[in-house]
């Protein structure tokens, strides 16, 4: 590992600590740290120091490495504190630090814009997230929208954003050319649920998916102050299926070596790590270490590389101010019983982040700049296309903004297939191109044009069988691929099946819920462009038959789609969705194990799906959730207890008082207006499509003083001034007509903050 020790100098400053024999430590560091670059720092311990010696280094207070030597970049200019901790065997400790004053990059842009968009890993928009440009936050919108303005511009662009509940993002951009605005998106991972723990003892905590599990010492924590910590500790640790990622891989991928080179990362495996206690921070204490360990989900790597038991893999703790990873540790391939690979990656850390095992090419890496263009125009300033980059080795699915995006350290000659979407108003356009990757790098343009198909719409079936007849029911789930976000079924209540874009040659793994019963199987994509396939998937068990009714007022009755948890009584659940309806009257299977002998049956109106809280889905971060609380909602549940045979059916019945249903418009300047009306979760609600025909397109009002507080309606602005939007500001409310007058009013928006 080559350092330019003839380019730092050292800088000497020893702390005294109460107590005998307390050490001394050295900090050296360069003459000259210049913004956005590499740079090396070093301590010297003391001589005297009994047996091995432990590290904790700090920068502006947030600890960034646990060795005696290390990189680092800075990417604020001016004043940032570096500090060291040593600890001896013997428990004598000695701390120095250092002001550097980072000489700031060249100045492309005194007058900069940048609009910062944050959306989840299902593309939704993101709001109350706190976006960081240069020390300044702006919190985004309810477009997901973070708009900075007055910006200096370089060479580099970091961009960070948190929210409570998701994993810390950022990302460095490279801005070579001066500019005037920037837009740039972020994609957010959501975080598992947190657990508590008490760690007296030596303690063993699992993840919540991949055998991901973490071994702690006893009384292992300290807190900010490096005083110990007892009694119990919050801990938050997700699991990265790195096949799944997509865009929400932290930095992009992008790392930092031992050696100060920037290379893009390959990875294997990756934790993200959080521990708290009453909401502060809390890490590993001098001379602790933990064990981290998870399944390896593949044994071929994105590059060809084939992973074998003893593999030694590199360790990179990511590095939310400057959106690099660093390269720390090593870890190691094992075998595992439970792995689907029969191998398993595990690791010794020193302190908590986010930890990956990764790899990259250090042979002649290339790379290649991605761009979108339409009918042969670039993509517009605030546009962007959905690209999914496919090679039977390495398969990744991007967003790309209208300035680009990079892709480094990718092995040369890879074929790659490229498909690209976008949509401008209403218009689909689609397109692909092919490239090979070369040493030195290439540009790749994909050029869209109009087309009512898009790319290729494939179908997913789901049934429940009993061996002598099937029923359609609605899936639930997702694919994904070796790398990309995953990609959810959407379902198509006209067909009773689920759509979902599966690329030419794409081999993805999908994983289902077929009525709350977890499947999980892989599919191959179609052979070209012109081609679709249909995928069906089965799921065997006993039936029962469950049918809902809903009258008006005691009368007018109709068959509705309903939805139901079904409990038996040997504790496995199952489902009904509104979606498994079908038949006239309408009937929906349920699906139950052979041996139950009886199960509680809880019924749910179906008529909005937000209060029904029948929780049944699958996602790649939390997993299957079946579970039901009705959270005192009206109309309350139909309960049903039942013997389970061969001929179970279940009838339940709904009636809705319409002095209750209430039709509603909206009107800004004394004009209607189209809207849309949601409303919170309360007495008050809107109904959704799963109900009888005479309740749709109306709200159910259980409380009147309570309708204000409950509808909320947020429109773009009529004026086109992106500086302004709708809201409603008052709720009339005319009881003859039983109908809903809702009030517009135009809100400016704040300024960003500065």
């Amino acid at each position: 590992m080559s350092r330019l020790i003839s380019l730092i100098t050292t800088i000497v400053l020893t702390m005294l600590i109460a107590g005998c024999n307390t050490l001394s430590v050295e900090i050296i560091v360069p003459d000259s740290v210049s913004q956005n670059e590499p740079f090396t720092y070093e301590a010297s311990a003391d001589p005297d120091a009994t047996g091995d010696v432990a590290y904790e280094w700090y920068l502006d207070g947030q600890i960034i490495s646990s060795l005696a030597m290390d990189n680092a970049i800075i990417s604020a200019a001016g004043e940032h504190l570096l500090s060291v901790k040593i600890t001896d065997e013997a428990g004598e400790t000695g701390v120095a630090e250092v002001t550097l004053d980072v000489v700031p990059a060249e100045v492309l842009t005194t007058d900069f814009s940048v609009n910062v968009t944050v959306i989840d890993m299902n593309d939704n928009a993101l709001q109350g997230v706190n976006v960081v440009i240069d020390g300044v936050v702006v919190a985004s919108d309810e477009n997901g929208i973070s708009a900075f303005t007055g910006l200096t511009q370089t060479p580099v662009l970091v961009v960070a954003a948190s929210k409570e509940g998701f994993i810390p993002q950022s990302y460095r951009f490279d801005l070579n050319e001066p500019q005037a605005t920037a837009d740039v998106q972020l994609t957010l991972m959501e975080r598992a649920v947190p657990v508590v723990f008490n760690n007296t003892d030596e303690v063993s905590i699992a993840g919540s998916g991949l055998n991901t599990r973490v071994t702690l010492p006893a009384g292992a924590f300290v807190d900010a102050d490096g005083e110990p910590v007892s009694g119990d500790i919050t801990a938050t640790i997700t699991p990265i299926d790195t096949r799944d990622m997509g865009a929400s891989y932290l930095g992009g991928g992008v790392a930092l070596t031992d050696d100060s080179e920037l290379v893009q990362l390959l990875s294997l495996g990756m934790i993200d790590f959080d521990f708290s206690q009453n909401g502060q921070p809390v890490q590993l204490a001098p001379q602790a270490s933990a064990q981290i360990e998870m399944d390896l989900v593949t044994s071929t790597g994105p590059d060809g590389r084939v992973y074998a038991v003893g593999d030694e893999i590199e360790m990179w703790w990511f590095d939310e101010a400057n959106g690099l990873w660093v390269e720390e540790g090593t870890g190691e391939i094992v075998v595992s019983d439970s792995s689907p690979t029969g191998m398993r990656l595990i690791a010794t850390v020193e302190h908590f982040t986010t930890w990956n095992w990764d790899y990259y090419e250090d042979g002649q890496p290339t790379s290649f700049f991605m761009t979108c263009s339409i009918n042969g125009q670039p993509i517009l300033a605030g546009e962007s296309c959905t690209v999914a980059v496919v090679n039977p080795g390495l398969s990744r699915t991007m967003v790309i903004p209208s300035n680009g995006v990079t892709a480094l350290n990718l092995p040369a000659d890879m074929v790659f297939d490229v498909y690209g979407s976008s949509k401008r108003g209403v218009i689909n356009y689609a397109g692909s191109t092919q490239f090979t990757t070369v040493a030195g790098g290439s540009e790749v343009n994909v050029n869209l044009s109009q087309s009512d198909a898009g790319l290729p719409v494939n179908t997913v079936s789901c049934f429940v069988t009993d061996g002598a007849e099937e029923y359609p029911v609605k899936c639930e789930g997702y694919t994904q691929p070796q790398s990309g976000w995953a990609r959810f079924l959407q379902y198509d209540p006209s067909s009773m099946s689920s759509i979902i874009e599966i690329y030419p040659n794409e081999v993805l793994d999908i994983v289902l819920s077929i009525q709350g019963v977890q499947q999980d199987g892989t599919v191959a994509g179609p052979a070209s462009l012109n081609d679709t396939v249909s995928y069906n998937f089965y799921q065997a068990g006993n039936i029962g038959k469950l049918s809902c009714y809903g009258t008006l007022d005691g009368a007018d009755g109709e068959f509705f789609p309903c939805a139901a948890l079904v409990t038996d009584n040997q504790g496995n659940k199952t489902s009904v969705r509104t979606g498994d309806f079908s038949g006239s009257p309408m009937i929906a299977p349920f699906i139950f194990n052979s041996s139950a002998t009886s199960a509680t049956v809880i019924v749910v109106n179906g008529f909005n799906g937000k209060l029904a809280y029948l929780d049944d889905y699958i996602n790649p971060y939390r997993g299957l959730q079946l579970s039901y609380d009705d959270f005192g909602v009206l109309p309350a549940p139909a309960v049903f207890d039942v013997s389970l045979t061969s001929d179970t059916r279940i009838a339940a019945e709904f009636d809705i008082s319409s002095d209750k249903l209430f039709t509603y418009s909206c009107t800004y300047n004394g004009e209607e207006y189209p809207c849309t009306a949601t409303s919170t979760v309360g007495e008050n609600w809107l109904v959704e499509d799963a109900a009888p025909s005479w309740m749709l397109d109306k709200m159910v009002i259980n409380n009147t003083s309570r309708v204000a507080s409950d509808i909320n309606v947020r429109l773009d602005d009529p004026e086109g001034d992106m500086n302004y939007y709708l809201s409603d500001e008052t709720v009339d409310i005319d009881y003859t007509r039983r109908h809903l007058t809702i009030r517009l009013v135009r809100i400016e928006l704040p300024p960003p903050a500065v």
